[in-house]
């Protein structure tokens, strides 16, 4: 387990080679990869279906991590999940699950559990339990739905359509304080009021607080 935070590198299961992540130890107990970083408009994640399963961006900045090793992470022993978000008013909140898994390509990288939520965002995840990953060319949200990604900007686990977006359009100064149906979103929190700042971070749920 890392000791402070910043870039390691390490192997994962069924993996040919080796992969850089981004760890977190200063927070809430540490061992944390973190999968996904949003805080400025650096990177567009209005992406395809290959680049959401291979991972994008900057580990140093804001990226997606992959759903590929997303799927080995979670795959290699029991794992929780933490979304970390903050409004425009640098007001933070959070949800916690504490075993959350996705299969594989095969199934399109399908939510199989979430776990017990814990936090003060709202369950923006349950929702979402169950749903394959969508992207704008790959839709996996239920027959006869409208296609959420090209609606909502981002790939996500979308359901008709979501309760959180946490891959969707960064606002603009302009839509920093109305409502934007493409922004980040995670409803129970902001309703469709922008977010910009997101962490999502994994780690071995034998890791404790």
């Amino acid at each position: 387990m890392a000791k402070k935070d910043g870039l390691y590198t390490t192997f994962f299961k069924g993996q040919k080679k080796n992969s850089t992540v981004r760890c977190v130890a200063s927070f809430f107990g540490g061992g944390w990869t973190v999968i996904q970083r949003r805080r400025e408009n650096t990177v567009d994640f209005r992406r395809n279906w290959v680049d959401y399963q291979n991972g994008f961006g900057d580990l140093k900045n804001e990226f997606w991590y992959g759903l590929e090793k997303i799927y080995r992470i979670t795959m290699s022993e029991p794992t929780e999940i933490f979304f970390l978000m903050q409004n425009t008013e640098g007001t933070r909140a959070y949800a916690m699950y504490d075993r959350f898994a996705i299969f594989g390509l095969s199934k399109n990288y399908t939510i199989r559990t979430l776990g017990e939520y814990k936090g003060e965002a709202g369950n923006g995840m349950l929702y979402h339990l169950n749903m394959p990953f969508s992207t704008y060319d790959r839709k996996n949200n239920g027959p006869g739905q409208d296609n959420c990604s090209k609606l909502f900007w981002g790939g996500w686990w979308y359901n008709n359509c979501y309760t959180s977006n946490l891959n969707g359009k960064y606002p603009a100064k302009k839509e920093m304080h109305t409502k934007c149906y493409r922004c980040i979103a995670w409803t129970y929190f902001q309703q469709y009021r922008p977010i910009t700042f997101v962490q999502i971070m994994m780690r071995p749920i034998r890791v404790k607080t």
